[in-house]
């Protein structure tokens, strides 16, 4: 395994929120994303689209496969894909407020929550590559 920081089960459960996420936009008609997709906020689960495939990749390619493959773009920039993911969780809150004119508690909790994770994870994996080079990550 390439990262041995010890969050793949973080990173594995916040993709598969991501994805969740991005699926419901498109399934169910009553959802917060499918709410931002309807009401202008497209660019914003499209964003999540990107976001999900590439922490999927990245996990799948850097965590379940052998140490000779490696997926040196995840490695290098999953620190900004994680608040990409982030500021769209966030923004699927915004576009949702202007739909409905009101957000449930447990949505702001949940969609807030999220954010705030991505971003936890994005400086713990800073935290975990820092002093080392690039070519090194």
């Amino acid at each position: 395994m390439t990262t041995r920081n010890g969050d793949f089960f973080a990173r594995l459960g916040f993709t598969t929120w991501v994805l969740v996420v991005v699926v419901l936009s498109r399934c169910h008609a009553s959802s917060i994303p499918a709410a931002t997709m309807q009401h202008g906020g497209w660019f914003f689960t499209v964003l999540l689209l990107v976001a999900g495939a590439l922490l999927l990749v990245d996990i799948v390619v850097n965590d379940l496969m052998p140490d000779r493959y490696v997926f040196t773009w995840g490695l290098k920039w999953r620190h900004w894909v994680y608040p990409m993911a982030s500021f769209s969780f966030a923004s699927h809150l915004f576009v949702a407020e202007q739909a409905y004119k009101s957000v449930q508690i447990s949505a702001l909790v949940l969609y807030g929550s999220m954010a705030v994770f991505g971003l936890t994870l994005s400086f713990r994996n800073l935290f975990h590559v820092r002093g080392r080079a690039c070519s090194e990550r």
